[in-house]
Formats: structure tokens, C-alpha cells, sequence
């Protein structure tokens, strides 16, 4: 799976927004030198005319009119670099010649400046813009015409870009700046419930306050989330309580056998039997593996896609007790009946239920009792019968919590065993049936959903 970088959803929106302003300024400055382009003869004339107004303030500055070419120079190189499309030059107002740049004037019927009003422009027939304007010096009323064929420097684009930026460009920008900062500050106050929401979840790093987040303020885009989070939470929580309970369960099952295995060995330690205190040792031990039995079947998480075969877990069981059984003088078998007995589970959860069951059988069946291990179908599932002493009216009443033992006639124990099978089961999606039979003893039976298809694992 790729590595994804840690990314921020404020920085990535204002980043797009930011982005989409842009193109919309752009998509602006060209839709609008579109339309300044298409007026062409407009913007020929007035480039042509913006050049005789440029002639017109230099030779009004200058003193000596023979240094006007120089002047002009200075200010627009366009003339000297190219004189063939760029042409200035002053008349008097007679029509005498005072000053003019390289343009090919002869090309051309140089109009008559007296003859004109004060600004001027006109287009040739072989494409050539004029323009004129007037000025005076000394008294008298001198004329500027200027030249212009083709546009090898870009004036006219200059013209374009210049009307651009002037009239669009500055003043869109500091709407543009207004707007981006604004949409910016609502995006910032938009996301202010998600922070809030990161910081209650923050709280939850040290498992102290596991308290749900709080979901009034939360977009409804991710209320789902804050939902299942807070699920998740209680789930946490739960989790919690239930170490902090079994921990405290733990220790009382144990400091009790503990410490009356204690006394007896300082009162009278000369007088118990080996096997008073291999009993209690073996008790202890029992007693410490149904704890941790305990504390693995709540962990416990099913795969969904293993399948196992009820049958060889019956079957495996009861090779694995049979032995105990017969010490106990007890007969122990394994009856299938029609029915499928594949099943989504855990092979060794349920092995280690089922085991419960059939220990429970064997410590409460009567000498020469039957004890029979059935795979069932409708609903899938096991089923352990014995003919014990069962549970009487209580049965119904009797919930398999921690430390509460069913009120069988005799035995022993801490009270563990129906409720690590009782878990093992929730894990599965499964239940624990408890009732008495008709005539004597108990059945259990070990429900399982749904049956799984295709082919079980082999154990």
C-alpha cells in the first residue's frame, strides 16, 4: 500500500480556492483583451495618435529643434531601430519641414498639416496609420504627424497588455485579495467544530476520560464518523471497565484458595495429606487457566471467512476426554445428526467451549452416566446431554455471568467456565442454551448462525 503523506484539509481548500481565482482572473484579462483586440482600428489609432503626442512633448521641451531626433531617441528607441514602420516629423505652420525621422515619407503623400484640425488620424490605402497633433512654439502653430507600418516592436500589444493591467488587472486585484482572504478566514471558522472535535479526541490518548465527542456541533458530513467513533469509544470504555473488573475478579478468585492453602500449611503442616494439597494446588491451576481462559475469549475476534467442521471438534474433544471420562465412570459419545456441520468460527474457541461443557458433564454425571456430544443443524450448533443433577427451577433464572456458579447439587469451582463459553459464543454470533432434560440431567446447547460454505479447514 502506498505511504500517504499527512495532509491539511484548510491548507488543500484554500490552496484550490486560491487556484480557482486565478484561473477566473485569467479567464477575465482574456476575455476582456479579446474584446480590446477585436476593436483593432481603434487601438491603431490611438497607438498612432499616443506616438504624435509623445513628438509633440519632447520638441516642446527641447530648445534646439535640431536636437529633436536625438530627444526622441532617448525617450522611443522604436524610431531609430526601426525606420521603416515608425516615421515622425514637425512641420511649420506654413508646411515647411523643420524635423523628421528615417521613415520613407516619399512613399507616401505627406499630408498637409494646416489643413487639419488639431488631432488627427487617417489610415492610407496602402495600409500606412497617420496622426497629427498641434503645438505651439514661439508664437506660432507647429505640427507633429506620425507614421506607423506594421508593428515589429509590439506597440500595439504594449497598447493591449498596458489597457489590461490599468483598467483590469489593478483593479481587480485588491477585490480579488478581499475576496480570497474572507472566503480564507470562512474556510478557518468553517473547520473550527472539526479542531474542537480533535481536541476531545485528544483527551482519549491516556484512556482516562473516555467520554464520547461531543456531536451537536459537528458538520452532518461527519456526524457519521463522530458517530461511529464515539461507538468505538463506549466499545473502549467497556473494554476498559471489563480489565479493571476482571483484574479485581482475578485477584479475589485467587487470594481466597491462596489463603486458605496458607493456613492450613502454618497450622498444621504435619498433619494434611500429599493429596488434600495436591488438590488444592491442582484446583489453583485449573482455577488460573479458566482466568486466562477468560481473558482470551474476550479478545476474541472471529474470522469471517474460516470455515471449520463441527464433526472433527466433537470429535476431537471427546478423544482428548474420553480418558477423564472413563476415570470417572462415566460413557462419553458423539452422535451426528443429518445436517450440515460446516461453520464460519474459531476451531480452538470453540474446542476450549465445548471442552467446558463436557468437564462440567463428566464432574456431575452419576457413575456409569451417559454423556453425549450431538452436532446439530437448524441452527448449526453442539450440543452436550448428561444425566446429572441438573439445575432444577432455576434454570431459567440462571445467567452465566463471572463467578456465578449454577446451583448443581455438588462440585467445585470458581464459577468461570459458563461464562468463557458464553463469551466464546457472542464472539461467534452464537448463543448458550441451558434446560433441563425431561427426565434427568442437563442439556447445553452451542448455537452458531449461519452454516459456512465450501470446504473446512482439516485440523
Amino acid at each position: 500500500m502506498p505511504r500517504t503523506e499527512a495532509w491539511s484539509l484548510a491548507r488543500r481548500l484554500r490552496t484550490r480556492l486560491l487556484s480557482a481565482t486565478v484561473i477566473v482572473t485569467l479567464v477575465t484579462l482574456l476575455a476582456v483583451g479579446a474584446h480590446y483586440g477585436a476593436d483593432y482600428a481603434d487601438l491603431r489609432q490611438r497607438k498612432v495618435l499616443e506616438m504624435a503626442e509623445t513628438i509633440r512633448s519632447v520638441a516642446i521641451r527641447t530648445d534646439d529643434m535640431a536636437r529633436v531626433p536625438e530627444a526622441v531617441a532617448e525617450v522611443q528607441p522604436e524610431y531609430a531601430n526601426h525606420p521603416a514602420a515608425y516615421g515622425w516629423r514637425i512641420e511649420g505652420e506654413t508646411g515647411q519641414l523643420l524635423a523628421q525621422s528615417g521613415f520613407p515619407w516619399s512613399e507616401i503623400a505627406p499630408p498637409l498639416a494646416r489643413d487639419r484640425p488639431d488631432e488627427w488620424t487617417e489610415r492610407t490605402a496602402d495600409g500606412v496609420w497617420l496622426a497629427g497633433a498641434v503645438f505651439v512654439r514661439d508664437g506660432e502653430r507647429w505640427h507633429v504627424v506620425t507614421a506607423s507600418r506594421g508593428d515589429p516592436a509590439g506597440l500595439f500589444w504594449h497598447l493591449v497588455l498596458t489597457e489590461l493591467a490599468m483598467h483590469v488587472a489593478l483593479p481587480i486585484l485588491p477585490l480579488v485579495l478581499l475576496v480570497f482572504w474572507i472566503t480564507s478566514s470562512a474556510i478557518g471558522q468553517t473547520l473550527r467544530p472539526l479542531e474542537d472535535l480533535s481536541r476531545q479526541a485528544r483527551r482519549i490518548r491516556a484512556l482516562q476520560d473516555l467520554r464520547p465527542l461531543s456531536i451537536e456541533a459537528a458538520p452532518v458530513e461527519v456526524r457519521d464518523l463522530v458517530a461511529t467513533l464515539n461507538a468505538t469509544i463506549l466499545d473502549l470504555a467497556q473494554a476498559r471497565d471489563g480489565e479493571r473488573t476482571f483484574l479485581l475478579d482475578a485477584s479475589h478468585a485467587l487470594r481466597t484458595p491462596l489463603a486458605a492453602l496458607k493456613a492450613r500449611l502454618e497450622l498444621c503442616p504435619e498433619t494434611i495429606p500429599k493429596s488434600s494439597i495436591d488438590a488444592d494446588l491442582e484446583a489453583l491451576i485449573r482455577l488460573t487457566s479458566q482466568l486466562l481462559a477468560l481473558a482470551n475469549s474476550e479478545r476474541l475476534v472471529v474470522d469471517p471467512d474460516r470455515r471449520i467442521d463441527l464433526e472433527a471438534v466433537a470429535i476431537d474433544v471427546a478423544s482428548k476426554l474420553e480418558p477423564l471420562a472413563h476415570a470417572a465412570g462415566a460413557r462419553l459419545e458423539v452422535v451426528h445428526l443429518p445436517g450440515a456441520s460446516q461453520v464460519n468460527g474459531d476451531p480452538d474457541a470453540l474446542a476450549h467451549a465445548l471442552s467446558n461443557l463436557v468437564d462440567n458433564a463428566i464432574r456431575y454425571s452419576p457413575p456409569g452416566g451417559r454423556i453425549t456430544l450431538r452436532i446439530c443443524d437448524d441452527p448449526s450448533g453442539l450440543e452436550v446431554l448428561d444425566e446429572g443433577p441438573g439445575m432444577g427451577a432455576s434454570v431459567d433464572a440462571f445467567h452465566p455471568n463471572r463467578f456465578a456458579r449454577p446451583p448443581f447439587v455438588s462440585g467445585d469451582g470458581a464459577g468461570l467456565g459458563l461464562s468463557i463459553v458464553s463469551r466464546i459464543m457472542a464472539a461467534h454470533g452464537g448463543g448458550m442454551t441451558i434446560r433441563n432434560r425431561e427426565a434427568r440431567g442437563l442439556s447445553v446447547r452451542l448455537s452458531l448462525p449461519f452454516p459456512a460454505q465450501g470446504t473446512p479447514e482439516q485440523g
